[in-house]
């Protein structure tokens, strides 16, 4: 069988991705620690990386990038996964000769390629799988299950809707069914693919090339990227938002920071407070919600992104739930929850009804979700690449892969079975609405067939995202 050898360096992508690197990585100090760990570091290497007393973070990032560049592949990976940035991360995944996302599998070469690497292979003969477009089956029931439901309820009365309560219950309940075998049998196909590769028994394979399906694909990598590069550039780049998240949400942070020793120690380790700031802020005889008051007044008088970020990072080892509230939307101070597709942007659910009530939004807890089911596809085949350079062992790939598989089918199962059952007794509490009154207005028909609507919708809405949760949640 013909091969083409997979030659290209991912260490390229370091150049390739450089001045996003130097500005995104917020901390080195895991990933030294974490390279430390696996024996790719020495404490003197690690020493040279973080440089002298008043260094800053770019400096930092730039002399450790050249290090895992100049170290080897090893330490390339060991980067790669010690970057807490998903964006970043698949940067780095990305293919190193075309910087482009790598979405095929040549099945004869059994390498990971880009849409480009695939339109110019040596072989042309060679069939190629899109390893995305699993995802894509999953969206597209979904799909037509708002817009059956939609038409469905388009087209009745109100009167009928009262009627037909038991055909709709047993419309959602089939929908469910069908949702159960189609996710069943991805993970059947996707664990049995893995093990016949790993069997070296070869298993036929698709030419995806349906423009649709590739279009979807390049969208839910380009949010994705999107979401996470969005985040970082809240988190370093626009002062003034995180010093009004910090002035809003003050009395907060004053009522819940019990302990303050323990943050006052990391910015002080990280040269944002002074000797003198640190002692004045813990004197013995001030209440514990005096020292949080001075500490933020300090940093609000800083004013500075490096400060907000480094009392950030320290809150997060101590108060992850105060953490969160420096990153909120600063105009409304709540959850940026919603991602507009529109407008490239990270928007709470405020936003979305005031300024992009007419776009498409997504939820980023779907986005993300979606985004680590493909990275667990991505997974077994870059394991099976491994496993043909001997760098792992095979029976440790195939006993993850069976386990996974195993707990995912389960709990999906049953969670789907709770979303329907709850989806059923939403129709049921909205449908005892709908009784014949001969006082009723026409607009307070259409007023009750709105709001029915929208439950409905925002049923399925959550009960598809329950679910995408559950995937990422068992195969992460």
């Amino acid at each position: 069988m013909k091969m083409a050898s997979d030659t290209s360096d991912p260490r390229i992508l370091l150049d390739q991705h450089r001045k996003i690197l130097v500005r995104d990585i917020f901390s080195v100090d895991h990933i030294l620690d974490r390279m430390i760990g696996k024996q790719i570091l020495t404490e003197e290497e690690k020493n040279k990386i973080l440089g002298g007393k008043g260094e800053d973070k770019p400096s930092q990032n730039e002399r450790l990038l050249d290090f895992v560049k100049r170290k080897g592949i090893d330490a390339f990976v060991c980067f790669r996964e010690g970057l807490r940035g998903s964006h970043l991360e698949d940067l780095l995944r990305y293919c190193p000769t075309h910087n482009a996302p790598l979405m095929f599998w040549c099945e004869e070469c059994e390498c990971l390629r880009c849409e480009k690497c695939k339109n110019e292979h040596v072989f042309p003969q060679h069939v190629f799988t899109a390893i995305f477009s699993v995802n894509e089956d999953i969206k597209t029931k979904f799909d037509c299950f708002i817009r059956e439901s939609r038409s469905m309820l388009n087209s009745l009365s109100r009167k009928q809707i009262s009627e037909r309560r038991e055909h709709i219950k047993m419309w959602a309940e089939r929908y469910g069914e069908e949702l159960q075998t189609l996710v069943s049998r991805i993970i059947d196909e996707e664990i049995g693919w893995v093990l016949a590769k790993l069997r070296n028994k070869g298993m036929p394979s698709v030419d995806a090339e349906e423009s649709g399906r590739l279009e979807g694909c390049r969208q839910s990598c380009e949010a994705t990227f999107t979401v996470g590069q969005h985040s970082a550039q809240l988190r370093h780049e626009n002062a003034g938002d995180l010093r009004t998240l910090l002035r809003r949400n003050r009395e907060a942070f004053v009522a819940d920071m019990r302990s303050i020793g323990p943050i006052t120690d990391l910015l002080y380790q990280e040269k944002i407070l002074t000797y003198e700031e640190k002692c004045k802020i813990l004197q013995k005889h001030l209440t514990q919600q005096d020292k949080a008051r001075r500490l933020l007044d300090i940093i609000s008088c800083k004013g500075t992104v490096e400060a907000i970020c480094h009392f950030t990072k320290a809150l997060e080892t101590t108060y992850t739930d105060l953490a969160e509230l420096l990153h909120q939307c600063p105009e409304h101070n709540k959850k940026l929850e919603l991602y507009c597709e529109d407008c490239k942007v990270l928007v709470c659910e405020d936003c979305q009804k005031s300024k992009h009530s007419d776009h498409l939004t997504m939820s980023t807890t779907t986005i993300t979700t979606i985004y680590k089911f493909e990275r667990f596809i991505l997974d077994n085949r870059e394991n099976i690449m491994d496993i043909r350079r001997q760098k792992i062992c095979p029976e440790e790939v195939e006993k993850r892969v069976k386990e996974r598989g195993e707990d995912l089918r389960g709990m999906v199962t049953r969670k789907i079975d709770e979303e329907v059952a709850m989806f059923v007794s939403n129709l049921d509490q909205a449908g005892s609405n709908f009784t014949v009154s001969p006082e009723d207005t026409s607009s307070e028909r259409k007023g009750r067939v709105r709001n029915f609507k929208k439950i409905v919708k925002i049923t399925a809405m959550f009960m598809f995202s329950t679910i995408l949760i559950l995937l990422a949640y068992t195969l992460i």
